[in-house]
């Protein structure tokens, strides 16, 4: 995502603690909290472990634009079809990045394993790590290994879209590896807790996503220091959170400012932030969501009772 860093200022927030509600009144209190900071299109609150959604603003299945959140799948996917340890040429791939893009800054021709390149995508929110991902897993898949790129990265798209369909996400359709706006790239809150809870059974992406800066060497001498677009799990951050174990930061026109935060606390909950309308209130109703929840009856009990869970297969 291409949007401005703040001025870093350090500030350590701690949750409050405060009286168990009933269900009822959480759901209340979160939702008027989350509608009072962010405005935002859809927020949600999701438990991985029990793949349940706890509290929704809306239905569950609606649709929304995942933006850079895109690339945990792109992450978990590449990770499921390539070895972390595989070396990867940068090719002409670099060709299909749109105007505007984030980028990992990677060089036409450097080599760099597939684990630093999982760290370029879902740090800086590079899309040409997106994109050299998506290539050579495509070419891993593909019959014919000497596929164009644009060949190898519309094949892997493809299976994207196969695996999200076999894991049940039928609220969730890819056009793209890294989230550039499309009409028909979209996905639901349902099926991005499940994202979140994939991510977070991956053992690279889970330690990825929460940290604040890391530096690569490239196999080619390029050396890459990446930063979390996340500033949740940044210290050097004003909206920084101790409990915070990351995820991923999302910005299109059309998606508006999107997180998809992970917390543990008493236990490990995911929030959705989604259309807000400017990059900080995002975090501030993120926080705001995981503290209702920590402080709240949705430690034991679903906040929204018309929600109907889908088979997973």
């Amino acid at each position: 995502e291409n949007v401005p860093a703040k001025t870093p200022v350090t500030e350590q927030t701690q949750p409050q603690t405060a009286p168990a509600t009933e269900p009822t009144e959480a759901l209340t209190a979160v939702w008027a909290r989350a509608a009072e900071l962010g405005e935002a299109e859809c927020v949600f609150v999701y438990d991985p472990a029990g793949r349940e959604m706890l509290y929704c603003s809306g239905d569950p299945g609606d649709k929304l634009y995942p933006a850079s959140i895109t690339k945990l799948f792109t992450a978990w996917l590449a990770l499921r079809l390539l070895p972390g340890d595989r070396t990867v040429t940068v090719g002409w791939e670099l060709g299909m990045l749109e105007p505007g893009s984030s980028s990992a800054f990677l060089a036409l021709d450097s080599r760099l394993t597939v684990e630093d390149l999982v760290r370029g995508l879902l740090l800086p929110s590079g899309n040409d790590a997106a994109l050299v991902l998506a290539a050579a897993a495509g070419r891993e898949l593909a019959v014919d290994r000497k596929i164009t790129a644009r060949e190898a990265v519309a094949l892997f798209v493809e299976e994207m879209n196969r695996a999200a369909e076999a894991l049940g996400m039928d609220g969730t359709h890819f056009e793209n590896p890294h989230g550039c706006h499309g009409e028909n790239h979209y996905s639901c809150p349902e099926d991005l807790g499940l994202m979140a809870a994939l991510a977070l059974e991956d053992p690279l992406i889970r330690q990825t996503v929460a940290l604040s800066q890391v530096t690569v060497t490239a196999k080619t001498g390029q050396v890459h220091t990446w930063t979390n677009t996340n500033r949740l799990v940044r210290q050097d951050s004003d909206d920084y959170c101790p409990e915070a174990l990351g995820l991923k930061t999302g910005y299109t026109d059309a998606a508006g400012y999107c997180i998809l935060a992970a917390f543990g606390g008493e236990r490990t909950l995911v929030v959705g932030v989604f259309g807000s309308g400017d990059s900080e209130s995002r975090y501030e109703t993120a926080l705001a969501l995981y503290r209702s929840a920590e402080e709240t009856a949705v430690q034991t009990a679903p906040l929204h009772g018309d929600i109907k869970q889908r088979p997973r297969e």
